[in-house]
């Protein structure tokens, strides 16, 4: 998968970040890590030596959008016209994507994602079965981490939103793929292990830091008002997505109090159209 340039967005990463890293240059051969302003030695995690090892550090954490365009953007300097994005703390086994990104090659109007699966505290896997031959079903998003899409069809709907700085980006790049007339598929079986930073779970959905609270309230009012009309379905599983969020802060969560507060404000911001990062 040469043509293919793999891209991650980093913070504070942990030393991990150093297998995944060697794994993915194994099969692409090129990797675009974006630092987000981390106050750990990125470099003494990841050795910048490695032949195909980019890294762009930058001075202040600018957000998951911010980093993904600047991945992208490395990435096309370089040459590629594909690239496939990971977090900092997906667990990648070599050749696991190698099938389904030889086979999406030449769809340049498509994102395809991986099929995926969290720890066993969160006990949430996203793959599915068929009878039907096909590596991929059609699914209206997918997330960041195992994406896979072109630098033209990146610049076609705009990039990665700088606005929504995290929670949703990867859900408005969809949208606005679709809305451009591409498509979104997902593989079938999963090939990614996900973290998203936390050690609970409340029905097998993650329970967030309040600051990030704040975006994922935010940011769904904001996808709402900008895609609901387009996407009425996925816009009210959106809005049952915040009842539940809500449901599960008041009943279950701790720090009540701070991420009552924030995700409040985040839910007025999104109906006021603030965006950016949280100040």
């Amino acid at each position: 998968m040469q043509s293919v340039c793999a891209c991650i967005v980093t913070y504070n990463p942990e030393i991990a970040l150093k297998s995944l890293v060697e794994s993915l240059l194994l099969d692409f051969g090129s990797v675009c890590i974006v630092d987000n302003g981390s106050r750990v030695d990125l470099l003494g995690i990841v050795n910048i030596g490695l032949d195909g090892v980019h890294i762009i550090r930058l001075d202040a954490n600018l957000g998951v959008a911010a980093g993904l365009n600047e991945a992208v953007q490395k990435a096309k300097a370089l040459g590629f016209e594909w690239v496939c994005c990971f977090d900092q703390d997906s667990d990648y086994v070599e050749g696991s994507m190698s099938e389904y990104i030889r086979a999406s090659l030449g769809q340049r109007d498509r994102v395809v994602g991986s099929g995926y699966e969290y720890p066993a505290a969160v006990k949430f896997s996203c793959s599915a079965s068929s009878q039907s031959k096909s590596l991929f079903i059609p699914v209206r998003t997918v997330i960041t981490s195992g994406s896979f899409f072109s630098v033209s069809l990146w610049e076609l709907v705009g990039g990665f939103d700088d606005d929504l700085f995290i929670d949703s980006v990867d859900h408005d790049f969809c949208l606005k793929t679709y809305a451009a007339g591409g498509d979104v598929v997902r593989l079938k079986r999963n090939t990614i292990r996900h973290k998203v930073g936390f050690g609970q779970s409340f029905l097998g959905v993650p329970l967030h830091s309040p600051l990030r609270k704040y975006y994922i309230f935010r940011n769904v009012i904001l996808m709402v008002k900008r895609h609901g009309l387009r996407f009425p379905y996925w816009s009210a599983k959106q809005i049952a997505r915040l009842v539940f969020e809500f449901a599960s802060l008041l009943c279950f969560e701790g720090e009540k109090t701070e991420k009552l507060k924030l995700a409040t404000k985040g839910a007025w911001h999104g109906v006021k159209g603030v965006k950016g990062k949280y100040v």
